[in-house]
């Protein structure tokens, strides 16, 4: 994603996703075998809108990466009055699992995650899995 911050290169990558070459980096990277090549052309429409993708590279550029950023995000979801779960694509090359599941658990208080067959774009990997994880919760967690 960091080659979406920078000025020039950012607009042409962005501008990229509106062509076929989104096809084979949402295969690598977002999704298994699951959405049509359609629907994966899709993502890179939303993306860009209107805009040609300026709101999008505003967000990836506003990603913060320092500690005390980090801080402020961990204090709130320790001090969050709400239950949670962590659903995890257990493919995501984006954002590994074994690395990142065990630091947003501690933070949340939780003993463990959910693992579901997907990579960074799980929802359209595990919907299923996904929706029976929720459901299950959601009646745990009911009075």
């Amino acid at each position: 994603m960091q080659l979406f911050v920078y000025p020039v290169v950012g607009a042409l990558w962005t501008a990229s996703t509106r062509t076929p070459l989104i096809i084979p980096f949402m295969r690598r990277m977002g999704v298994h075998d699951g959405p049509r090549n359609q629907e994966l052309r899709a993502y890179g429409d939303l993306l860009t809108r209107q805009d040609g993708g300026a709101a999008f590279r505003k967000i990836m550029r506003g990603f913060e990466r320092t500690p005390e950023f980090e801080g402020r995000i961990i204090a709130a979801l320790r001090g969050r009055t709400f239950p949670a779960q962590v659903i995890w694509g257990a493919q995501d090359p984006a954002l590994d699992m074994a690395r990142f599941a065990p630091e947003l658990c501690d933070a949340l208080g939780l003993e463990a995650w959910h693992q579901v067959r997907g990579k960074h774009f799980l929802q359209d990997d595990a919907p299923a899995e996904i929706a029976q994880l929720i459901a299950r919760y959601r009646d745990d967690a009911s009075p």
